[in-house]
């Protein structure tokens, strides 16, 4: 966890349920909001308002899937109004996964 707190580049981590758990301090530099500001549902403040419908549903069904996500281009938005282009991907993390198969269990 240490490691990807210190990165360099924004990393997020998301629970079962598709609400945020941590954003990295690279994160809260590049979008100007705390890791606070974005626990649970806030982070969908950073969605541009015409990516918001298409990305929430894109995220839900790989979250109800229990998949691996991967959205090629989205709009973030940091507090000062600054838009971002980001590439989103997130791997359903499991102890299967960390010893290099895919696990039954995820």
């Amino acid at each position: 966890m240490l490691m990807l707190q210190t990165l360099p580049w924004p990393t997020w981590e998301a629970n079962a349920a598709g609400e945020n758990t941590r954003v990295n301090v690279a994160f809260e530099r590049m979008f100007q909001f705390s890791a606070e500001d974005l626990r649970g549902n806030g982070w969908k403040a950073l969605l541009h308002p015409d990516d918001f419908d298409d990305y929430v549903f894109s995220w839900s069904g790989a979250v109800r899937d229990r998949r691996d996500f991967d959205y090629p281009l989205v709009r973030f938005r940091s507090r000062d109004g600054h838009v971002w282009p980001v590439h989103v991907t997130a791997y359903l993390a499991c102890s299967g996964r960390a010893l290099g198969h895919e696990c039954s269990s995820c």
